[in-house]
């Protein structure tokens, strides 16, 4: 079902702005590290976690919209998937930011 949904992202983002996002898998990470974050580190219920993840990921898509890719309109499709390959690298180093949990993946298999 995920697999379904972020198909469905990609061909609706393919198909509205004929550029192909390079950052959408960084923004299910994102999404998941928030909802992750909100359980775990604020030890929220999961229906306020999962609430709060998505408001805090239309919001966070609101301003990337507006700041990063509305500027580019007009501008040829290789300056929106440029502009897209940052925003991954930006999105994916997002974790890693002072401030923020750092979370340690464990091996999950017993010897």
């Amino acid at each position: 079902m995920v697999y379904a949904l972020i198909a469905i992202g990609f061909v609706i983002i393919l198909k509205c702005s004929n550029a192909f996002n390079i950052a959408q898998g960084h923004f299910v990470m994102l999404g998941g590290y928030l909802g992750f974050t909100f359980l775990v580190t604020l030890h929220l219920p999961v229906w306020a976690s999962i609430v709060l993840a998505i408001v805090v990921a239309v919001i966070m898509g609101l301003i990337i919209e507006r700041l990063a890719l509305r500027p580019l309109i007009g501008q040829p499709v290789l300056a929106v998937v440029m502009m897209t390959i940052a925003l991954a690298s930006v999105i994916e180093g997002s974790p890693s930011w002072p401030g923020v949990v750092n979370i340690r993946p464990t091996m999950m298999c017993s010897r």
